[in-house]
């Protein structure tokens, strides 16, 4: 019984959704019924065609415009469902960025003059001697420090690759090594800095710096062990009368991050995929 009835009401929702369609098609039957049945007045009113094809004809019509409407209808649907499918591919393009693909950016800067031996004890940074210091007794070494922000949600290891004029492409520092430390890699939690210190002579410092617009290289590594590569172009700064008893006066004006992803192609070499089309050689 209980089933009758949901089947009664089911059905009177559907004649109650299409009862206006119900409605003009017994009134059009009627209207054919009484035009077919009163006598043409004249002979050029007879009709040609018997009550059958003129129902025929305006079912056609009728279904015609019924498949116009479903269609468009139809359209709409699926341009809503690639919206949809955009969105869910863009907060899953949004999850990789965060959870998976490693990406930093320059949070701050700073400059300084440091006794080598301060440097060679230091753990808290990583210092990357950067052109050729004459150890001598009382002198500093200058020093520019970049913080670099984990801006992820994931783990990831920085190290530098090479930092090189964009003009010329023609590398700013000719040394690198790691004076108090056997890493090379700054190792940042999701949203940790870290402080990479470029060190060396001041004269040769301050002149690799002024010459040019530069360009740093990076390689990330997240914790799959999948290896990108950052770069950020920078403008610095620097006062040329720096003096060791006083802080040198330096400013960092970071720009155009991209980040590529190290694949393996078909000759089992890694090939570097930059993010977007345009790809750049670093």
């Amino acid at each position: 019984m209980k089933n009758l009835r949901l089947k009664i009401k089911k059905l009177w929702k559907c004649i109650n959704r299409f009862r206006y369609w119900i409605v003009g098609c017994i009134v059009f039957l009627v209207f054919v019924q009484i035009l077919y049945t009163i006598p043409a007045p004249s002979e050029w009113l007879e009709a040609k065609f018997d009550a059958g094809d003129l129902i025929s004809f305006v079912g056609t019509i009728v279904l015609g415009i019924v498949a116009i409407i479903q269609t468009k209808e139809a359209n709409e649907q699926a341009k809503v469902a690639n919206e949809m499918s955009n969105r869910l591919m863009q907060l899953e393009e949004n999850r990789y960025k965060l959870e998976t693909r490693p990406f930093i950016i320059l949070k701050d800067w700073d400059a300084f003059f440091e006794n080598f031996y301060n440097i060679i004890n230091c753990h808290e940074k990583l210092y990357v001697q950067s052109t050729h210091f004459e150890l001598t007794k009382g002198k500093n070494a200058f020093c520019v420090a970049l913080e670099l922000l984990n801006t992820t949600q994931a783990y990831v290891t920085v190290q530098i690759k090479d930092v090189r004029y964009i003009d010329e492409n023609r590398k700013v520092f000719d040394v690198h090594s790691y004076a108090n430390t056997n890493n090379m890699n700054l190792r940042l939690n999701p949203g940790e800095f870290g402080t990479m210190v470029f060190w060396g002579e001041r004269e040769k410092m301050i002149a690799a710096l002024r010459y040019g617009k530069i360009r740093f290289n990076f390689y990330l590594e997240n914790r799959f062990g999948e290896r990108y590569q950052e770069s950020f172009d920078a403008i610095v700064i620097v006062k040329e009368s720096c003096k060791e008893e006083g802080k040198p006066f330096v400013v960092v004006s970071a720009s155009d991050y991209r980040i590529g992803k190290f694949i393996k192609g078909s000759d089992e070499k890694l090939d570097l995929v930059w993010e977007d089309t345009n790809n750049r050689q670093a």
